[in-house]
């Protein structure tokens, strides 16, 4: 059953359950990277908060490595489990050993994503650690671990989607644990996304920087040449209550007769693609029927009982996306394709006469 669009799409959805951390000094999110930081970005770039990533390496017990005996993580975070290494007679020796192998690793991935960055201080600050879902919990377990040495105000973990057990676990495991979806039927956590591609350093690298560019609440304020600079991304645009109306009026003569396509994600219903391709007729309010009216070629799709609208918005400012959410969660997607195919001409689709 797929719950999203891709990593992005995930992240947007988090960042409205985690809305009360909005705009304050001491939040930082942390992503597990590599699949953890398309995710945490869009939180970040919510909550206007600081984006870091926080890298985790397990120390393994000698001879028995998939056993771990700790954990490091960035910082100099260490943390080391007294039972294991009582239970296996782990030296000091050779707890250095494979520290310092690890340590090398974890400071190799880190120069990679964080290049001349320094980490953030994590001190009493309310520490947001996501993720793009969670399957055992491992890693994830791993850094709350290796986090708690850092001395944060408070944890929470945020992540799209997990299996009910991991979820149950990791509820009593940190102050607030935010997941959107726990399905019984639970394989893999890319089952639930659309798109799941594999996430490259240079990914995490651009958004990374894009991140650091851009001013923050308890962030350094972005010059101007790093603004221009910091492009390349798309930005969601959440639309007032109040300004639903004109934002549909220009929306609909600004895009009329545009080809897009309109999917619908729900949480029992997953993830449908109800138009491929259909000109755009309007998106207009029906104030009676407490709805809106999405008219796509033949389809009238409505929106029963919207509680949120969102534009998405281009590096160049062009719109490529309506997004809507009704009352019962299920979400409405308006989007517009990527490329103008030959029979539009002005915008405007020609569609072929019938005999």
């Amino acid at each position: 059953m797929t719950l999203f669009l891709d990593r992005r799409d995930a992240g947007r959805h988090l960042a409205r359950r985690l809305s009360t951390y909005a705009r304050r000094e001491d939040v930082i999110v942390l992503a597990l990277p590599r699949g953890g930081v398309p995710v945490a970005y869009e939180i970040a770039e919510a909550l206007e908060a600081r984006l870091d990533v926080f890298v985790v390496r397990k120390l393994g017990v000698p001879g028995h490595e998939e056993l771990a005996m700790g954990a490091i993580a960035s910082a100099g975070v260490q943390v080391l489990d007294p039972g294991i290494l009582a239970r296996f007679g782990v030296s000091e020796a050779e707890i250095e050993e494979v520290t310092r192998k690890e340590r090398s690793e974890l400071a190799r991935r880190e120069r990679a994503y964080r290049e001349d960055r320094a980490p953030l201080e994590l001190r009493g600050r309310t520490v947001i650690l996501v993720d793009d879902g969670l399957a055992t919990g491992a890693s994830m377990q791993a850094a709350v671990a290796a986090l708690s040495s850092a001395s944060p105000a408070r944890v929470v973990i945020a992540v799209p989607v997990a299996p009910p057990s991991t979820a149950r676990a990791f509820a009593g495991l940190v102050d607030e644990f935010v997941c959107l979806a726990t399905p019984e039927h639970f394989i893999a956590v890319g089952m639930f996304y659309e798109d799941f591609g594999e996430t490259s350093d240079e990914e995490v690298r651009s958004l990374l920087d894009t991140a650091a560019a851009r001013p923050s609440i308890g962030g350094p304020v972005m010059t101007a040449s790093a603004a221009r600079s910091s492009g390349g991304h798309d930005r969601i645009v959440r639309i007032a209550p109040q300004d639903w109306e004109d934002c549909f009026d220009r929306f609909s003569r600004s895009h009329e007769g545009w080809l897009a396509t309109l999917t619908t994600v729900g949480a029992e219903s997953g993830m449908q693609t109800e138009a491929r391709d259909l000109p755009l007729g309007g998106v207009v309010p029906e104030p009676r029927m407490k709805a809106v009216s999405i008219r796509l070629g033949p389809l009238d799709h409505f929106v029963n009982h919207p509680s949120s609208v969102w534009l998405r918005v281009g590096p160049d400012g062009a719109e490529k996306a309506l997004e809507i959410e009704a009352a019962d969660a299920t979400r409405t997607l308006l989007e517009f394709r990527s490329a103008l195919p030959t029979e539009m001409v002005d915008g405007i689709v020609r569609l072929p006469v019938e005999a």
